[in-house]
C-alpha cells in the first residue's frame, strides 16, 4: 500500500497543480524618466534614471486551471541624479499558464497593479506610486518541482507623488531570470 501512495520518480510537471508556487527573480531594468509638477504652482520637474538592478520574491496561487493570483515584492536599485536610490514595490496580479506544444517550456503572461515607495532624491521627499505591470514569463521545466524562468516586463506608474510634487515614471523594461519551486 505504501508504495502505491508515493508519487513516481518520473512524475509529470502539472501546471494546474493546486499548491501554486513560489519563486525569486533578479535582473535589470531600463532607463526611464520620472516627470511631474509641483502641486502648488505647476513647476515642472524631471529626473532621468540610469539602468538599474531589480529583484523579486513572489508567490503564485492557483485560482483555477492554469490561472494564478500572484503576489510579489520587488526591490529596485537605481541611480537618479548621481544618487543611488531604492524603490520598493508590492503588487497583486493575474497570470495564465499557456502551453504552445513545447514539451519542457511554458509561457505565463500576466498583469499586475502595485504600490511603490521611492526613497528621497536630493531635496525631493520620498515618493509613493501606483504602478501597473505587464509581464511575460517563459518557464523552462527542469523537474516537476523546479523551473527556471526568463521574464520580460513593462512597468509604469499611473499616479504618484508626495506632498510637494505629482510624479509619474515609465514605462521601463524589466529583464529578469529566476527560479520557481512547487
Amino acid at each position: 500500500m505504501l508504495g502505491m501512495s508515493m508519487a513516481p520518480a518520473h512524475a509529470q510537471y502539472r501546471e494546474d497543480a493546486t499548491s501554486g508556487l513560489v519563486g525569486i527573480k533578479a535582473g535589470l531594468f531600463s532607463r526611464t524618466n520620472i516627470d511631474g509638477e509641483t502641486t502648488t504652482d505647476g513647476e515642472n520637474v524631471s529626473f532621468r534614471t540610469q539602468v538599474g538592478s531589480s529583484a523579486q520574491l513572489y508567490a503564485d496561487f492557483t485560482l483555477f486551471s492554469k490561472t494564478y493570483l500572484s503576489t510579489s515584492f520587488d526591490f529596485y536599485y537605481v541611480q537618479i541624479v548621481r544618487n543611488n536610490q531604492i524603490m520598493l514595490e508590492g503588487s497583486l496580479g493575474l497570470k495564465r499558464m499557456i502551453n504552445l506544444g513545447f514539451r519542457k517550456t511554458r509561457f505565463k503572461p500576466g498583469v499586475a497593479v502595485g504600490f511603490a515607495y521611492l526613497s528621497r532624491i536630493g531635496d525631493l521627499k520620498s515618493t509613493d506610486f501606483v504602478t501597473v505591470k505587464g509581464t511575460l514569463e517563459t518557464h523552462f521545466i527542469m523537474t516537476p518541482r523546479r523551473t527556471w524562468l526568463l521574464e520580460l516586463a513593462l512597468i509604469q506608474s499611473v499616479s504618484g507623488g508626495n506632498s510637494r510634487y505629482d510624479l509619474e515614471f515609465g514605462p521601463s523594461l524589466l529583464v529578469r531570470v529566476g527560479l520557481t519551486f512547487r
